[in-house]
């Protein structure tokens, strides 16, 4: 991980505390379960992003007006 990804996760990681649920949202946040190791009844939750997250739709077909 680069210094200040690093250091911006290393500083959220100071708010964690025991028995916190925690929404981890897409991206850098999600590094923030590399630093719950020994806190007890850490819930994280992660979103699954863009990607993956629905079925493609097909393009709607438009008449024109």
């Amino acid at each position: 991980m680069d210094e200040p990804r690093a250091r911006i996760v290393k500083r959220a990681a100071l708010e964690l505390r025991e028995g916190m649920n925690i929404n981890l949202g897409i991206g850098l946040p999600t590094l923030l379960a590399d630093y719950a190791e020994g806190l007890q009844g850490v819930m994280l939750q992660s979103e699954n992003g863009l990607l993956g997250s629905a079925r493609i739709r097909r393009p709607v077909r438009r008449m024109p007006i």
